[in-house]
């Protein structure tokens, strides 16, 4: 069981950084894992990932919920901050996954069999190394910003830059990585003239 605003909030996370692809069809949703008492979602597009989660009560289980599938499921968990209804999350032997609202509301969702890429494992892997210049796409800095609002209306998040290029952001419930890409040729970065006095 898991409380709806906190379902929403981490469904929400997770649906910003999926796949809008159809030619990728395994990025295109959300996973949804429940393991060690946490209820985690996970979305990539390839150039970023956003991992949500929150405590959790229920069996383990592990499913990848299409994007078009979860719309139902994030409007019956959008509620107010004094939302106190309970959802309970369940995997239904097969393909569906159940959520359960405490007011009565329901919504079954089929899940799709995908081979859902590895990405947790880039939030500890070198895999950068070769980068001697690389750049953030603005429009997903500012979608992690939004992500992390979710958790926190005030949220505060702590930002990690290596020295392989890789970009971590971390704040209460949430965790997201952008990927770096390569700056073409010999580009640089200059700052206009005039700016320092």
């Amino acid at each position: 069981m898991v409380k709806a605003r906190e379902l929403h909030r981490i469904l929400s996370q997770a649906l910003l950084a999926a796949g809008k692809d159809a030619t990728w069809p395994g990025i295109c949703g959300v996973k949804l894992e429940s393991r060690g008492g946490k209820l985690w979602t996970t979305g990539t597009d390839r150039f970023r990932v956003h991992v949500g989660y929150t405590d959790f009560e229920g069996e383990e289980f592990e499913a990848f919920i299409p994007s078009y599938a979860l719309a139902a499921v994030v409007k019956l968990a959008k509620g107010g901050v004094r939302d106190e209804r309970i959802v309970n999350v369940a995997y239904v032997a097969g393909d569906a996954v159940e959520f359960q609202f405490s007011d009565g509301s329901s919504s079954t969702v089929k899940t799709d069999d995908v081979n859902f890429p590895a990405v947790r494992q880039l939030f500890t892997t070198d895999w950068a190394s070769g980068f001697e210049k690389v750049a953030y796409n603005g429009n997903y800095v500012a979608d992690i910003c939004k992500a992390a609002k979710l958790s926190v209306k005030d949220a505060k998040l702590q930002w990690r830059f290596d020295d392989k290029g890789k970009l971590t952001a971390v704040a209460d419930g949430f965790v997201a990585m952008l990927m770096p890409m390569c700056l073409p040729g010999d580009s640089e970065f200059s700052l206009p003239d005039g700016l320092s006095a």
